[in-house]
């Protein structure tokens, strides 16, 4: 009888070590969460430092109309009461 309970007793250990450590919720699991944690920290804060950057660039054109008046005629934009001319140079595709 006591041979039946050592084994039972045995063979339930085992089954709790091996749900501990490879079942849904097990060691395993919780070491791949931290390193997926870890990952996502780590893009987040390079999110952060770039939002940061680009706050500082929104103010420095809320700030300094010339920053947007350059960055506008980037973009070909002109001013009321401007003329925008363009050169003409025509291709040697023959």
């Amino acid at each position: 009888m006591k041979k039946y309970a050592l084994l039972s007793l045995a063979a339930a250990t085992l089954w709790l070590q091996y749900s501990l450590i490879f079942g849904n919720h097990g060691i395993k699991k919780g070491v791949s969460l931290k390193n997926t944690i870890s990952r996502m920290e780590d893009e987040n804060g390079k999110i952060e430092i770039k939002n940061e950057r680009l706050k500082k660039q929104i103010q420095e054109i809320k700030n300094n109309p010339d920053k947007m008046d350059k960055i506008l005629r980037g973009f070909f934009m002109i001013k009321e009461n401007e003329i925008f001319i363009m050169p003409y140079t025509p291709s040697n595709k023959s």
